[in-house]
């Protein structure tokens, strides 16, 4: 996992207040994260509303 500290406390500040969240990182990538590595992010997501139930669906 790629660990950015500037983005640590904000992210943790989420994570805390929605019970479900989860903090993810993909490596080298940009803003653009659904178009730099489409697939894996799909991945990421599929296996994360999966995983909370809260869509059962492929992409």
């Amino acid at each position: 996992m790629f660990y950015l500290k500037r983005f640590e406390k904000s992210s943790i500040q989420l994570k805390e207040r929605i019970s479900y969240a989860e903090i993810l990182f993909i490596k080298n990538v940009g803003h653009e994260v659904n178009l730099d590595t489409p697939e894996e992010l799909g991945e990421m997501l599929n296996e994360f509303l999966n995983r909370n139930e809260i869509m059962k669906y492929e992409f």
